[in-house]
């Protein structure tokens, strides 16, 4: 029998846009740079700031390992998404005391008033 998985929803979708842009803030306040995250997952970084853009990144290889996916558009509404947070998530408090829960309807729409 086949099981249709549904995509993110535009709600995911903001809300792991809104993550990107927190993580990146959080890890820049902290002092972190980007090569120091990327070592610690054996990668070879750059000398730049965390933006939105490369937090996207940092969870685009968690994804392509854990889900084989390489698209944020590929990934289904139910699980994916949290496992690849979860897996973000403990990985940078654990190394680098970072944490950010995923954002919520009521913060998307305070982000969005505030625009």
């Amino acid at each position: 029998m086949y099981k249709k998985v549904s995509k993110r929803t535009k709600k995911q979708n903001d809300s792991m846009h809104l993550l990107f842009e927190q993580i990146a803030q959080e890890l820049n306040r902290e002092g972190y740079d980007v090569r120091i995250v990327l070592q610690v997952l054996a990668e070879q970084g750059i000398d730049m700031m965390w933006s939105k853009e490369s937090v996207k990144e940092l969870w685009r290889v968690i994804q392509i390992k854990h889900t084989g996916k390489k698209s944020t558009t590929e990934l289904d509404s139910i699980g994916e998404i949290t496992e690849i947070y979860d897996m973000i998530n403990k990985f940078l408090s654990e190394n680098f005391f970072v944490t950010k829960p995923f954002p919520s309807l009521e913060s998307l729409i305070e982000k969005n008033g505030n625009n």
